[in-house]
């Protein structure tokens, strides 16, 4: 039993940055394996990453790094700065391994975090760092019709410091965030985006629902495959509910973890198939479910060109990252 496990979860949650940092301490720089990989232009130490969601306010990038990701992610930022939704936003099922979340993209906003993240890239002059994602969405009370302004001003904030931007039209916990799936909204509002990322030379890669029906997510995938997005990233928390969770969680937020696994990997193999029918190069970024370094080279053999890591890092542990990479590195 991982002691943190004992804690409340909000408790939990916000002493995590101070016991991270102390774990990894111990901790040496990591260094480039044959679990190396490039992508997008950039070299990831491995393939196994940071999801959004996990380090909000980029308060743990070195202790991420120290404790072996090979790629990081911040956010989701918003413009603005944003409190959590009101009410209870975090809970925790031991049994099932799922965790529930109404959070909201609580976060500081955009200049209050740039500081950070330019504190953190000076690393970079001393020693090779992780590529850095960047997890861009709306303020709560900006409109659907204006949102796409919310998220160029994440481009044009962050150009310079992160590697990559994901863009993130699917939290569940953020009002009619998801109707920008829909067709009708979808185009006016991603086309401004690509070319923004496009003109400032930075991968730009759209982060999915879980829950759209397999045929729209099919023809969703199939319209991507047009665009010069470089990257998918799936997937994100789930509104659905096992019968044996009805009862432990809200019916409203996301769940994530265990009972995410097979809505997740369902999306990545369809999402695969398409791509290679499309002979497109835009990369798939597995996240949601991925609990154990088994489950992480599973994602790989999948289809998967990246993996993100977000409830197995509470429920299996920091080290998730690294002994990832290495059983990865056993079995080939």
């Amino acid at each position: 039993m991982k002691p943190w496990l004992y804690l409340p979860p909000k408790l939990s949650h916000d002493i995590s940055p101070l016991a991270l940092k102390t774990l990894s301490l111990l901790k040496p720089w990591p260094k480039k394996t044959k679990a190396s990989k490039n992508l997008l232009g950039l070299e990831f130490l491995s393939p196994f990453g940071t999801a959004g969601g996990l380090d909000k306010g980029a308060h743990s990038l070195y202790s991420w790094t120290k404790m072996g990701a090979g790629f990081l992610e911040v956010g989701t930022l918003t413009p603005k700065p944003q409190t959590p939704n009101p009410g209870s936003i975090l809970q925790r099922s031991l049994k099932d391994e799922a965790l529930w979340n109404a959070m909201g993209f609580p976060n500081a906003g955009y200049e209050a975090v740039k500081p950070k993240l330019k504190e953190y890239k000076k690393l970079s002059l001393k020693r090779p760092l992780p590529p850095l994602f960047v997890n861009i969405g709306k303020n709560r009370n900006t409109s659907l019709d204006e949102a796409y302004n919310d998220y160029l001003l994440g481009i044009e904030t962050f150009s310079e410091l992160a590697d990559a931007f994901v863009v993130n039209i699917s939290s569940p916990n953020t009002k009619d965030l998801r109707l920008l799936h829909e067709e009708k909204n979808f185009l006016p509002f991603i086309e401004p985006l690509i070319a923004s990322a496009n003109a400032f030379n930075k991968p730009i890669l759209l982060k999915l629902s879980p829950d759209l029906e397999i045929e729209d997510f099919k023809t969703f995938i199939r319209n991507c495959t047009k665009l010069k997005l470089d990257g998918i990233t799936l997937t994100n928390t789930t509104n659905s509910r096992p019968e044996n969770l009805k009862k432990d969680f809200p019916l409203h937020g996301g769940v994530s973890g265990k009972p995410l696994a097979s809505l997740s990997i369902e999306k990545l193999k369809v999402a695969k198939t398409i791509l290679a029918e499309e002979n497109s190069k835009q990369i798939l970024v597995s996240v949601g479910g991925v609990m154990t370094p088994q489950d992480a080279a599973l994602r790989i053999e999948a289809g998967a060109d990246l993996v993100q890591m977000y409830s197995g890092l509470i429920f299996y542990g920091p080290s998730l990252l690294k002994d990832s990479a290495d059983f990865l590195l056993r079995k080939n």
